[in-house]
């Protein structure tokens, strides 16, 4: 029960799949505890990672697009449905078989990381752009949407002083 609840985001940004639901939940944590929007943020953060962590990302993506490009042979496969009693059955078992068997778990393991990415290696954003680290974590953040919006629209609040 907890896994399902975890692997739901908010209710406004509810997804018409499970596997919508996870990758958006996975997305929002970052945007809820720390005001960076994963959208926006992941970019920067990707590119100030170790080589070691971005082949781990980049190894857990491939795995959900596999499992994906999976799911979606199976359903090319259905286009065969006509020339054999049993092509229907392999077709709804394959794609039933991809998506709960693969794509679920892949994309867990893949928010699962980008989460951990953030709640490790946010503070380097910060470091990349000169903008100081909010020492209070209440004030993370708003500082966190600071950046994001900085990122977004290049313009930083006038109170800001960039740190060197």
């Amino acid at each position: 029960m907890e896994q399902r609840l975890h692997d739901l985001p908010a209710a406004a940004s509810v997804m018409p799949t499970r596997l919508g639901n996870i990758l958006r939940a996975a997305e929002d944590r970052p945007r809820d505890r720390y005001g960076l929007d994963p959208v926006v943020c992941w970019p920067h953060l990707w590119l100030s990672l170790e080589q070691e962590t971005q082949q781990e990302l980049a190894q857990s993506r491939k795995e959900l697009d596999d499992g994906a490009r999976l799911w979606l042979w199976f359903l090319v496969f259905a286009a065969w449905t006509w020339t054999a009693w049993w092509a229907p059955l392999v077709t709804v078992l394959g794609c039933t078989a991809a998506y709960y068997g693969t794509m679920l778990t892949k994309a867990r393991s893949y928010g699962l990381l980008m989460q951990a990415a953030f709640d490790l290696y946010r503070r380097r954003i910060y470091l990349a752009l000169n903008w100081p680290f909010p020492e209070d974590p209440d004030e993370e953040r708003g500082s966190g949407e600071s950046v994001t919006a900085y990122l977004w629209r290049g313009i930083a609040p006038a109170r800001n002083r960039f740190t060197v």
